[in-house]
């Protein structure tokens, strides 16, 4: 982030608008929460990685997936990359972790929905 930086805090739904001044100071948060959020947001960015990969003898071509904790913002391409590739066969269950690890990450990546089984 570059000096008097500006950028809406994302914790809960107050939406402060945080100032970063040169001195990587945090100023506006109206919470704990907020402030903590930024220091993170500051030194590591991170984000939970949300796509979805496709189904063969399920009830859908594609069910969702999430990564299960959020991840370095700089590795969410790598991850995206590796689902690309993944083929799931049905039943899936929610919460089903679809792969483990991706890209070395520290992660899984788990079903949001069920799947059902067809054929």
């Amino acid at each position: 982030m570059k000096p008097q930086d500006e950028f809406t805090c994302i914790v809960c739904p107050r939406g402060c608008r945080l100032t970063v001044d040169g001195d990587l100071l945090v100023y506006g948060a109206r919470c704990s929460k907020g402030l903590t959020w930024a220091n993170q947001e500051l030194s590591s960015p991170e984000r939970t990685v949300c796509t979805s990969v496709l189904v063969t003898h399920g009830d859908r071509l594609l069910v969702s997936v999430k990564t299960d904790r959020p991840v370095p913002k700089d590795s969410m391409r790598s991850i995206v990359q590796t689902l690309y590739d993944i083929i799931v066969e049905a039943p899936i269950a929610m919460h089903q972790v679809i792969v483990e690890n991706p890209s070395d990450v520290r992660c899984n990546i788990i079903a949001t929905q069920s799947v059902e089984r067809i054929g």
